[in-house]
């Protein structure tokens, strides 16, 4: 056996909402109901909310009340709610490609269109970023290496962004082609170059399939990698009843959706609802509570425990050792030859750890003494080679020598005392450690209380400078108090034992003081180390 020092360290920790990382995500629900939902971080208490039910259309009429934040472990307390339309504090940026062809004339679509986008444009708040882009005769935008058939329009002026609507499919606006993949790479182009954390619309607008760009689909998909926050929605007004599936699902895969127009009657219908989509979300200003903060003083900073150990290094618990062949307790034991002796014993006084490790029956006999109720197994073991080979008479006359001593000098009731034979121990010393031969032969001494376990193991560890108390003084500011605490006890990084508040309290901005027996944290190291 040998002993070791282990330096142990104190650490505080509050059960409490901890400071979550930025990289952690928002839970979002809705009391009560199913909805699909999206949200946008626009700062550090605001987020924009998307709630729509399993028809896709927008939930209406939502409150404080209705609404469950929550990031990380840590829940939010919502503070008010208001609707896109009503709020002035988030810009949306909306791109709009409208497809300009001729054949709008010919199906009889251009009124019905212009009257839907300026029911549109009336619903544009003046915070609002609007671009729209139209085909044109030759190619006048230049994205990468692409020359595209296109030309775009920006204002926050509603009367300038109708006037170049109306410029664009007047007979010198319209197109006699059909580009529609290079609008809206144009358009995308323009997403692309607008600040990466505010969200983005992509509305397309289109009555017929693209017929005369120089790029095709592919190229529309790869140019939005890398753009975050971006919805796209289409209106279909394609001659036909089936939508589109490429717009379907470009809208679909960044986090939007397509409408059919059968006919120019419902662009009007089309376009109020995609309105309702895009204003009908919720503005939802919320608080998370700062984390505490503060210090911690201890005295002392550090508690050094000494304790015995195997070969192996396992801990030395409730162990009596034999010499090669014998069943004769040791001369290297303290023991007593007569009862009177046991009257004056106390191993307090004992300051040194292997004086104590001599008198280990004596310390078990005095708990036995003190305890008329405990019983223990005394298991003989041997090693199982050479002349203790297979040996079950050699183990047990071992443990029948240390009821012996127990029961005739410290008076314990031999019912009390359950003897065990077997060969090698249950948790043998490995073979190849030198000595684990002689480590092997040995008694082992199981209390049945695994308290009492962990309280005989208790009197072979000390702390080495026999601290008795450890003083914590923490100064702790917490917004929202502190709903309870723990101690815990580190060998290096090894939690060995903890000490937890035994009721809820709160501390709120104040010093408060913990006291912690060092008596306590013996017990804890030993109840750990003891297999209680």
């Amino acid at each position: 056996m040998k002993k070791i020092f282990s330096t142990i360290f104190v650490m505080l920790s509050l059960v409490y909402w901890t400071n979550c990382l930025a990289a952690e995500e928002f839970q979002v629900q809705v009391r009560g109901r199913t909805a699909n939902l999206t949200y946008q971080v626009i700062d550090a208490n605001h987020l924009l909310i998307s709630a729509k039910d399993a028809r896709n259309n927008p939930i209406k009429g939502l409150g404080v009340e209705d609404f469950a934040v929550q990031r990380g472990i840590r829940k939010a307390n919502i503070l008010s709610v208001e609707t896109l339309e009503t709020s002035q504090s988030v810009p949306l940026n909306i791109v709009l490609v409208l497809d300009n062809s001729y054949s709008m004339k010919e199906r009889r679509a251009v009124k019905p269109l212009l009257d839907a986008l300026d029911k549109f444009l009336e619903t544009v708040r003046p915070i609002d970023n609007v671009h729209l882009v139209v085909f044109n005769k030759k190619a006048s935008i230049d994205v990468k290496q692409y020359d595209l058939h296109a030309k775009s329009f920006h204002s926050r002026s509603t009367s300038k962004l109708q006037q170049f609507i109306m410029e664009s499919f007047d007979n010198r606006g319209l197109t006699d082609t059909t580009f529609l993949y290079e609008g809206m790479v144009a358009g995308i182009d323009i997403i692309r170059k607008m600040p990466k954390e505010d969200h983005k619309f992509l509305v397309v607008f289109s009555d017929g399939e693209d017929l005369n760009s120089a790029i095709d689909d592919d190229v529309v998909v790869s140019e939005t990698e890398g753009i975050s926050n971006l919805e796209v929605y289409c209106v279909d007004y394609m001659k036909g009843t089936s939508t589109n599936r490429f717009l379907k699902t470009f809208a679909e895969n960044h986090h939007g959706q397509i409408w059919k127009a059968k006919s120019a009657d419902e662009l009007l219908r089309i376009f109020q609802a995609f309105s309702s989509t895009l204003l009908y979300r919720y503005v939802v200003t919320y608080k998370i509570s700062d984390p505490p903060s503060g210090t911690l003083a201890l005295a002392p900073a550090e508690l050094n425990f000494e304790m015995l150990t195997l070969l192996d290094g396992s801990p030395l618990v409730n162990q009596v050792f034999f010499e090669t062949g014998k069943s004769e307790l040791s001369e290297n034991y303290v023991l007593f030859t007569h009862i009177n002796q046991t009257e004056t014993f106390h191993e307090k006084s004992l300051s040194d750890l292997r004086k104590r490790y001599q008198h280990i029956l004596n310390i078990i006999g005095k708990k036995l003494r003190m305890d008329p109720y405990q019983r223990i197994r005394i298991v003989g073991c041997n090693s199982n080679s050479g002349v203790e080979n297979n040996n079950l008479e050699l183990s047990r006359n071992r443990a029948e020598a240390v009821k012996n001593y127990l029961t005739k000098v410290w008076g314990c009731d031999a019912s009390r005392l359950k003897v065990e034979a077997r060969n090698l121990p249950a948790r043998p010393t490995p073979d190849h450690f030198l000595g684990s031969q002689a480590e092997n032969q040995r008694v082992e001494i199981v209390f049945d209380s695994g308290r009492m376990q962990s309280d005989v193991a208790e009197s072979f560890v000390l702390e080495g400078r026999h601290t008795e108390e450890l003083k914590i003084r923490p100064q702790i500011m917490a917004e929202n108090g502190i709903s309870s605490w723990e101690l815990a006890l580190l060998a290096g990084d090894q939690p060995i034992g903890r000490l937890l508040s035994r009721e809820n309290r709160r501390h709120g901005k104040k010093m408060f003081f913990i006291f912690f027996s060092c008596r306590e944290s013996q017990s804890a190291l030993t109840h750990l180390i003891g297999g209680a």
